[in-house]
């Protein structure tokens, strides 16, 4: 399931689609609110990366127990839940596959748009070519590259870049650390 941030942001915590989700999981204000992320003038945990995944892999197991299934629970997540489910329940679809055949039969406002359609052959597709670098001719990550973080809290107030000078780090090394 960690590909699907691949898919829904190609791995980067600051983007930001014209809908207005944001970070690697591309959550909508809302929905990020909803699984716990913090977002105000100061902070956007919405593009933290782990307590955006946490509240990620919340929201999919969700979907996953609301469509017992994984692949009508990715489309939700691009989609929507109501969207899906309104959706299976249109067409009677026992699975996403059998559900983008029959989105014909939906009336115009039911059907699925075409990037729902794409959305979990494209998810599949990414968990291929990540399972297959080597073989594909990709160079695989090297986890030893990983900053080695220490994650700690600051009072409200406190002046980053102070604090980035302070820890030996320029404010774009700080703040690519800290995209939340």
């Amino acid at each position: 399931i960690v590909y699907l941030s691949m898919v829904e942001s190609g791995g980067n915590p600051n983007a930001v689609s014209r809908a207005g989700a944001a970070g690697l999981w591309q959550f909508m204000p809302y929905t990020g609110r909803l699984y716990g992320l913090s977002q105000n003038r100061w902070i956007d945990e919405r593009r933290d990366p782990f307590k955006a995944t946490y509240a990620a892999s919340d929201y999919l197991l969700k979907l996953r127990g609301d469509f017992s299934n994984w692949h009508l629970a990715i489309a939700a997540y691009n989609a929507g839940e109501g969207k899906i489910g309104r959706a299976v329940e249109g067409t009677g679809a026992k699975d996403f596959f059998e559900l983008c055949r029959l989105n014909g039969n939906l009336e115009s406002k039911l059907q699925l748009k075409d990037e729902t359609r794409n959305y979990v052959p494209r998810f599949i597709a990414m968990a291929k070519i990540m399972r297959n670098l080597r073989l594909l001719g990709f160079t695989e990550p090297d986890p030893g590259a990983a900053y080695d973080l220490t994650a700690f809290d600051v009072p409200p107030g406190t002046n980053l870049s102070a604090l980035a000078r302070n820890v030996g780090l320029t404010w774009d090394e700080f703040s690519g650390m800290n995209p939340g």
